[in-house]
């Protein structure tokens, strides 16, 4: 079997928090969603039935308070599709399994990232390492930007953090590590200017993840709404009323 990825290693508590903070709300297009949309919705390109969202949110939602693999994930996925029935789309190119690895990554990548931000910027933490540092994961198709950054350190308090923080595309695979100036130095390393954000995070992922406001919930869920078409909107606000949350 092969080994758990190291995100699924870290403690879950607050990504498990943020991930059940979200609504299911199904889409035709993932980039319908705003990336501070995103952070309120749970959605799946494509899959506009709301009780196989649902399904689907509760499989993810598994997988990050119990670690469960890719593999269990998608175990699980086919007894649900042979239940009730639903084939994703698939991708332009790559191996079969690849839209379900970015179903079930891209949501629990997030989660531990928002999970990772929170502890991140404690004030303790904060105080107690001030930079932090990119580190390139091993995608075997690496975005040639972010192996740029590979090992850069940047301040903890520069804007870039707050849009480009890992993981921040599909298939990123990405992390930030805080360090303190100690470490630095015993690294051989200092902080340096970071490039433009915008040109690192991709559209949908242009926003550190757990760091729109809950008080923009709803103003952000309604303009989310907003974006699907008529038919679609109408059985989405009929679920949320059903389940007292519209």
């Amino acid at each position: 079997m092969p080994p758990v990825p190291e995100y699924l290693n870290l403690p879950p508590l607050e990504a498990i928090a943020y991930f059940r903070n979200k609504i299911a709300i199904p889409t035709e297009q993932w980039n319908q969603f705003s990336a501070e949309q995103h952070d309120f919705a749970y959605t799946v390109a494509g899959l506009t039935r709301a009780d196989l969202l649902q399904s689907m949110q509760f499989l993810i939602d598994q997988a990050i308070a119990e670690g469960n693999s890719f593999d269990t994930f998608l175990a699980q996925f086919e007894r649900l599709v042979a239940r009730r029935g639903w084939i994703p789309s698939p991708l332009p190119a790559g191996p079969p399994d690849w839209r379900m690895r970015i179903i079930f990554e891209t949501p629990v990548r997030r989660a531990y990232g928002a999970g990772r931000w929170r502890q991140m910027t404690s004030p303790a933490i904060r105080r107690l390492r001030p930079y932090w540092q990119w580190r390139h994961g091993d995608s075997p198709n690496p975005r040639p930007r972010h192996l740029e950054l590979h090992n850069k350190v940047f301040a903890a308090d520069e804007p870039f953090w707050s849009v480009a923080f890992p993981s921040c595309a599909y298939g990123c695979k990405c992390r930030a590590i805080s360090r303190k100036a100690s470490q630095l130095k015993e690294m051989g390393l200092q902080a340096e200017q970071p490039p433009d954000p915008y040109t690192i995070a991709e559209p949908g992922f242009q926003r550190a993840p757990g760091t729109t406001p809950q008080e923009e919930r709803q103003q952000v869920l309604e303009s989310g709404l907003a974006r699907l078409s008529p038919e679609l909107r109408t059985k989405v606000e009929q679920d949320l009323q059903e389940r007292g949350i519209a």
